[in-house]
C-alpha cells in the first residue's frame, strides 16, 4: 500500500512539475509576443511636426499582471536615440503607461519632442519597452528593454525650387524671373523679423546657443530662408536688376541678356539659423556623473539651391531662319490646276441635283 501512494505521489510531482514549466513558457511566449501598431504618418515635409494626437503606438499582448511599461525609442544599432540632425527640439525620459486588462498600452507621448522638421532625409525609430511595478522604482540605468517589431521609417521629403526661366532666350530679351521654395509646410514672410538679431535670445554661458523669439506670427523653431539669384556664368552677358528678396519662400528680378553664349544661374534659399537642435550640442558631465552644461558642435542648416542654365541665341539669326521656312503659294500652277479640276468634277454634279429638284416640282 505504501508503495502505492509513493507512486501516486511520484506521479503528481511530475504532473505538477510539467504543470509549471508549461506556464513559464506560456508567459515567456506571451511576453516575446509583443506586438505594436502604429498609426500616424510616416511621410513629412520640412515644417512639419510630429504631433501626440497624431501619433499613437499600440503596444500589445503585454502580460497585463505588470501593472506599468516604459516605453522608449532606440536607433536601429540598439542604442539610445541620439540622432537629432533632422528636426529641432528633442527627446526627454520615456513615460510611464498603465497595461490594461487586455495586455494593451497606448503611447502617445515619445515623439512629441521632435519639434519642428528642418531638412530632408530619413530616420527610424526603434521601439522598445520594460516592465515596471510603478515609477518610484524604476531607474533607466539598472533596466534592460525589449525591442518591439521591426524599426519604423520616417522621410522628411525634399523641397523644391521653382522658376520661370526658359532653356533659350534672344540678345536683347528681358525677362522677370521668379523663384519660388515648394514642397514645404511653411508661410511666406518678410525676412526682416530673422534679420534683426533683437528677435533673438541667446544663451549666456555660450553665445552660439541661440534661438528665435516667436510672436503671434512667428514660432520659436521653425525654418525660414533668405533668397538669393547668383551669376556663375556669363555675367557679361546678362544684367539683374529689380532684385526682391523680400520674401522667405519667393523672390523676383529682372534678367537682361545682351550677348550670345551661356548663362548659368545659381537660386539659392539660405537658411535662417532660428533654433539649434541637439545635434549640433555635445553634453558636459563632470567626474560624477552630474550634467555641467553643453559644448557647441557647430551650426547645421540646410539650404536648397537649384542651378539654371539658359542658351542666349542672336536675335538676327533667329530672323533668318525663320524667314527660310517655305510657305505653300496658293498661286502656284497646281493651285490653278486644282481650281480648274473642282470646277470640271462639281459643276455636272451641281447640274444633276438642280434638274433633280425641278422634277420633283413637276405636278
Amino acid at each position: 500500500m505504501q508503495t502505492i501512494k509513493k507512486i501516486f505521489a511520484l506521479i503528481l510531482s511530475v504532473c505538477l512539475a510539467v504543470g509549471m514549466l508549461a506556464v513559464m513558457a506560456f508567459a515567456q511566449e506571451a511576453q516575446t509576443n509583443v506586438t505594436i501598431r502604429y498609426y500616424g504618418p510616416t511621410t513629412f515635409k520640412i515644417g512639419d511636426m510630429i504631433s501626440d494626437e497624431d501619433n499613437v503606438v499600440y503596444f500589445e499582448n503585454l502580460d497585463p499582471e505588470q501593472y506599468y511599461i516604459v516605453p522608449e525609442i532606440f536607433s536601429e544599432n540598439g542604442e539610445f536615440l541620439d540622432d537629432y540632425s533632422l528636426f529641432f527640439g528633442g527627446f526627454g525620459d520615456g513615460p510611464f503607461v498603465a497595461i490594461d486588462e487586455t495586455g494593451c498600452a497606448k503611447v502617445n507621448v515619445l515623439m512629441g519632442g521632435l519639434g519642428t522638421f528642418y531638412k530632408p532625409g530619413t530616420f527610424s525609430y526603434q521601439y522598445a519597452y520594460v516592465y515596471t511595478p510603478d515609477w518610484d522604482q524604476f531607474n533607466y540605468d539598472n533596466c534592460e528593454f525589449t525591442p518591439v517589431g521591426t524599426p519604423i521609417v520616417f522621410t522628411i521629403e525634399e523641397p523644391v525650387i521653382q522658376t520661370n526661366l526658359p532653356e533659350s532666350v534672344k540678345v536683347n530679351d528681358s525677362i522677370t524671373l521668379t523663384t519660388e521654395l515648394t514642397n514645404v509646410n511653411l508661410e511666406n514672410k518678410d525676412v526682416a523679423y530673422y534679420l534683426d538679431e533683437d528677435n533673438y535670445w541667446f544663451d549666456d554661458a555660450v553665445p552660439e546657443i541661440k534661438g528665435l523669439i516667436g510672436d503671434e506670427s512667428h514660432r520659436g523653431e521653425e525654418a525660414a530662408y533668405q533668397p538669393s539669384v547668383e551669376i556663375l556664368e556669363g555675367a557679361d552677358i546678362v544684367a539683374q536688376s529689380n532684385q526682391d528678396y523680400s520674401n522667405t519662400l519667393k523672390s523676383s528680378e529682372t534678367l537682361t541678356f545682351t550677348g550670345t553664349g551661356t548663362v548659368k544661374l545659381k537660386v539659392k534659399y539660405t537658411q535662417f539659423v532660428t533654433a539649434v537642435s541637439q545635434s549640433q550640442l555635445k553634453n558636459i558631465y563632470d567626474d560624477n556623473g552630474e550634467w555641467l552644461g553643453n559644448e557647441f558642435l557647430g551650426y547645421d542648416t540646410y539650404s536648397p539651391e537649384k542651378i539654371i542654365t539658359i542658351e542666349v541665341t542672336d536675335s538676327e539669326a533667329s530672323t533668318e531662319n525663320s524667314q527660310n521656312v517655305e510657305i505653300p503659294n496658293t498661286d502656284s500652277e497646281w493651285g490653278n490646276t486644282a481650281a480648274i479640276y473642282a470646277i470640271i468634277v462639281i459643276m455636272p454634279v451641281f447640274g444633276i441635283a438642280v434638274i433633280r429638284r425641278k422634277k420633283n416640282f413637276v405636278k
